[in-house]
């Protein structure tokens, strides 16, 4: 470009011209977003996990997909990149953000949220080498079907993983029943997240682990598969009146955990290069205005042609 130009104008960053390459068409569309969004978006993507990710099981939303959409907001905030969902009894669903600031702030806009048709397709995708954590709304003595720890009967194959409890004699309406019904519910490793034992169990993993943290359906639980997989099952006892924390919430101190124990680092700029360098053009043309207009009249249609 010619002396003064927008290439010329525009300054590398920690992130900009170091992990992510420059070209001419970014530099000008740095140009279309306000200075303070243009570093927080930057000093997101530094702070983003690859190696932590949640997987959810089956969330149907039956509430409207409130929850669903709590949980996706709180792996943003607390800077986890990827949510695994599996699809095979219900689909995913989740409330779309609404407001002033939905391009902005809206979570499902800026997470890769992973579609699986299957639990063994999801575990596929996983990173090698995953340390799988589930996540119990009840606490251990309350059973485990208090909130979603475990409230499947046994199966043959995979099609039968998705037989929730109500089909257990003695049920009630809302799929739950005891531990004598139900010899599977058992669950194995039970700890609080204040005990010692999980602390040891944080040590143990380390730095920079890759960790999948489970969240089985909010009535159902987690399938008998993932059960098996889990080498932990976390909850917070409750201090209060109420009888439990949501899934959401213990996910998200248990993620708070993660971080402070040092497992959870920033590593998605060491670990995924590639993804960083998409999504960092990716969140550019969905904040900017003008970047429609701007392909539009410079002829970057094949640049972008996947926008």
């Amino acid at each position: 470009m010619s002396k003064g130009g927008v290439g010329v104008r525009v300054a590398s960053s920690e992130l900009y011209g170091r992990h992510v390459a420059r070209t001419e068409e970014l530099d000008a569309l740095r140009l279309t977003i306000k200075r303070s969004r243009l570093q927080r978006l930057e000093r997101v993507l530094l702070a983003r996990s690859s190696s932590v990710r949640v997987l959810m099981e089956n969330w149907d939303g039956l509430d409207g997909g409130r929850q669903a959409a709590e949980m996706l907001r709180t792996c943003d905030l607390l800077g986890l990149q990827h949510v695994h969902v599996v699809e095979a009894y219900s689909s995913f669903v989740y409330a779309p953000s609404t407001g002033n600031n939905v391009t902005v702030d809206a979570p499902e806009r800026y997470l890769c949220i992973h579609r699986h048709e299957s639990l063994h397709d999801a575990l596929a995708a996983l990173p090698r080498g995953c340390v799988f954590v589930a996540v119990s709304g009840a606490s251990a003595s309350a059973g485990c079907c208090g909130a979603a720890a475990s409230c499947w009967t046994d199966v043959d194959s995979e099609s039968d993983l998705y037989e929730s409890c109500s089909a257990v004699q003695g049920a009630d309406d809302a799929g739950r029943h005891s531990r004598d019904q139900c010899a599977s519910c058992t669950v194995q490793n039970t700890l609080s997240l204040f005990e010692d034992a999980w602390q040891s169990k944080l040590q143990e993993l380390g730095p920079g682990a890759k960790v999948c943290i489970l969240v089985g359906n909010q009535m159902r639980g987690l399938s008998r598969l993932l059960q098996s997989v889990a080498s932990a099952t976390v909850y917070v006892p409750p201090l209060g009146l109420s009888s439990a924390f949501t899934l959401v919430q213990t996910a998200s101190m248990l993620i708070e955990s993660l971080r402070a124990a040092g497992v959870l680092q920033p590593d998605l700029v060491r670990e995924e290069p590639a993804l960083v360098a998409f999504l960092y053009a990716t969140w550019i043309l969905r904040l900017s205005v003008t970047a429609p207009r701007m392909i539009e009249r410079n002829g970057w249609e094949a640049t972008f042609d996947w926008y």
